[in-house]
Formats: structure tokens, sequence, C-alpha cells
């Protein structure tokens, strides 16, 4: 079993059967979608080598953690899931990281630097090193505002989602989903994409 880090270990610990996603009705998903569960048994964490220490799995369920709950923690779980889903979706996908350190970067760069936290941490500097506000792929990240976690149980739970999303195979219920907007406004690239799936009142493309 791949091990992972010691701020994980009490969350797997205390995940016993858990079923994924159990609320997708009252989610008020709007596309049909496959269930499926994931089910971490008190057996099987126990068998996580807990000092095998993977410190860059430490930094990406951080990073992922991090982007889960600042884009979604008045959201219900299953939408924690799709955010994190888009941020593995870019992993995978050329384009993305677009920028790291603030700077463009080419094809090659984005090959050979391809990780959780140059995809959420993508943004645009100005020339003195200085984030320019709302030029990032997820606006909690230059919005200007603190990185404060205030809620300690959502943290805790956009944590077990990107323990889960890492550590798992998991099925991509969002169809394959790079992008996503609040339902209260239009962004102009929404038309040049296509919707894969509305989850309460974030919709999401492809």
């Amino acid at each position: 079993m791949r091990a992972i880090g010691k701020t994980a270990i009490a969350l797997c610990l205390s995940a016993v059967s858990y079923n994924t996603y159990t609320n997708l009705v009252d989610a008020n998903i709007k596309v049909p979608i496959k269930m499926e569960n994931v089910s971490i048994s008190d057996e099987v964490a126990i068998e996580i080598e807990i000092e095998a220490i993977d410190t860059e799995l430490d930094k990406s369920i951080h990073c992922m953690a991090s982007n889960i709950y600042f884009e979604s923690k008045n959201q219900p779980e299953v939408d924690m899931y799709a955010v994190g889903h888009v941020v593995l979706n870019r992993l995978g996908n050329a384009d993305f990281p677009r920028r790291i350190d603030g700077k463009l970067t080419t094809k090659e760069q984005r090959i050979n630097n391809e990780s959780i936290c140059n995809i959420v941490y993508d943004a645009k500097l100005d020339s003195k090193g200085n984030q320019l506000k709302y030029q990032c792929q997820f606006s909690w990240y230059c919005d200007g505002k603190p990185e404060i976690v205030v809620n300690k149980e959502k943290w805790a739970q956009a944590e077990l989602v990107a323990i889960r999303l890492l550590t798992s195979d998991m099925y991509d219920f969002t169809g394959g989903a790079l992008y996503y907007h609040a339902d209260y406004v239009s962004p102009e690239w929404a038309k040049s994409h296509t919707k894969t799936l509305q989850v309460k009142n974030h919709i999401y493309y492809r």
C-alpha cells in the first residue's frame, strides 16, 4: 500500500466504510452520474507504514485540501470531490500549469513541472513578484483576502477528500471537467467549453 504522511493517518483511521457519493440527490446534481463506493477499513489503514513519510505526497495533499476548502467549504461534500477532480484533470492536461512562479510556461516546462501544487498556485505576478488580483486559476488564491481556515471541521473534511483523491483511483464523475464557475456569473470563456455537470451552484465544463 502506498504510504501517506502522518497528517493523513488519523483521518484514514477514522474513515471506516465511507460511502463517497451518498448524497448526490441532496446535492442537486443536474446530470446522471455513476455511483461509486470507496471504503477505507481499519485493517487496511493499519497497514500503512506510519513512519514511511512521502513528503511530496504530503505537500500535494495540503495543496489539494487548501483548494478544496477555499473553493467549496460552503458546498456539499460531493462538490469538494468535483473541485478535486478538476485539479487532477488539469494535472493530466498539457495546458496546465500555465504559469510557474508567475512566468508563462512552455509545453516542455508544463510536462516537467507537473504537480498538484503548481496547478493550485498557478498565478500571474507583477514585475516585483506580487500576485495580480484575480489573475490566477483559483480565485481564492489571488483575491487579496488572507487564507485562514476558520471551520476546522470543513478543513478536516477537505483534507480527507484530498487524501482519497490522491491515494486511490476514484471515478471522475465530472466527465473530465477542467473548469467551473458559480451559477451567479456568466464568464465569456464558458461559451467555448462543454458543460458536463452542475453541483448546487457550481457549473463544470471541459
